[in-house]
């Protein structure tokens, strides 16, 4: 059994989702390894290191005749995060996600006194920087670095 039937097969068992190219692919299965890793750690991942940012399944008329089934069609539309794909770049946003926490820490410990809700956020925050420190397995390749030299130019006539 292919990945395209276990993770697009539609529950009616009518019609299943297909991938519009088969370079897609991978992305899907990253999607898939994603939550499958952070199910085995018990929760000791951040959900903020997924490669899957959001999703939105599409129910859009198509120019066939019928009945209401066959006219429409399921459109899977996601967002990623490019960053997400490899080590170097999940190392990235984890830096910038403990910042981002360990300013908002700060801030709040800066208080005199603090009510319960918000040492309930600070504990919170101080779980999420700990489940930063653990990531995700990713392939590593170096980050791209533009050349600042080249210049492109363009005439239309």
């Amino acid at each position: 059994m292919g990945w395209e039937s276990i993770l697009f097969k539609s529950p009616a068992g009518r019609r299943s989702l297909c991938l519009r190219h088969r370079r897609q692919l991978p992305y899907f299965q990253r999607f898939y390894e994603d939550q499958e890793f952070k199910k085995a750690s018990k929760d000791q991942l951040s959900s903020a290191l997924f490669t899957l940012r959001s999703a939105m399944i599409l129910w859009k008329e198509d120019e066939e005749k019928g009945e209401l089934w066959d006219r429409h069609k399921l459109y899977l539309h996601c967002t990623f995060e490019t960053r997400c794909l490899t080590a170097e770049g999940t190392s990235s946003i984890t830096q910038e996600k403990q910042k981002e926490v360990t300013k908002m820490i700060d801030l709040m410990k800066a208080k005199e006194e603090l009510s319960d809700s918000q040492q309930v956020f600070i504990r919170r925050k101080n779980s999420t920087l700990a489940k930063l420190n653990n990531t995700f397995p990713r392939p590593s390749k170096p980050v791209y670095q533009g050349k600042p030299n080249v210049h492109l130019e363009s005439l239309w006539d």
